[in-house]
């Protein structure tokens, strides 16, 4: 690992929204289904914070009705052939 990287191998991802980079404050903000892979893991979440600090991802669902019943998706994480 080079001096001052922030992970050992690249991150690939996408959304439907819109991605944030707040190089002050060193997070990354992720909106409306992001979907990110890093090694073999894959993180799936309507939100997502990067702290780019203590290399910590947080990952939340948003209220949404299915049926008229209120719900909150919940963030998807996958390593290898397991899945969370």
């Amino acid at each position: 690992q080079k001096p001052g990287a922030f992970l050992d191998d690249p991150i690939s991802g996408k959304n439907k929204d819109s991605l944030v980079y707040d190089v002050r404050n060193k997070m990354v903000y992720i909106y409306n289904e992001g979907d990110i892979t890093y090694q073999n893991s894959n993180l799936k979440a309507d939100y997502m914070q990067i702290n780019m600090d203590n290399k910590m991802v947080y990952a939340y669902g948003k209220p949404d009705s299915l049926e008229g019943k209120p719900i909150v998706t919940k963030p998807e994480f996958s390593e290898g052939d397991a899945s969370y």
